[in-house]
């Protein structure tokens, strides 16, 4: 599934409001993954390794009903030829990929 996100600027000091539309694909998965991650994190709390999230994760995400598999392999393409292949943490449906990261703490490289 997919929508659209609506954001509007507040500014309306030359008269005109701007509207900016995202379109948001697989919008209700993510937000089933997502409300998974915090499951996992406010049951287990900090300081694990990756891979103790990443065996929590799959679990709720299963219990959740959806179809997740932990280090699918991926075949990367380019102008048609493989050129590699990639592990994946999880694979979710077959349309998301998740990737599990642990740190102390968050730098300026980790925001987006």
């Amino acid at each position: 599934m997919a929508s659209w996100l609506s954001c509007r600027n507040t500014d309306e000091t030359d008269g005109w409001i701007n509207t900016v539309y995202y379109f948001m694909k697989h919008e209700e998965l993510t937000e089933k993954i997502i409300k998974a991650f915090y499951k996992v994190y406010n049951t287990l709390g900090y300081g694990f390794l990756e891979k103790v999230y990443l065996n929590a994760l799959l679990i709720e995400l299963v219990i959740m009903g959806l179809d997740a598999t932990k280090e699918k392999r991926v075949l990367v393409y380019y102008e048609g030829q493989v050129v590699g292949d990639y592990s994946a943490d999880l694979t979710i449906e077959n349309v998301v990929i998740c990737e599990t990261k642990t740190s102390e703490a968050l730098c300026e490289g980790d925001e987006w």
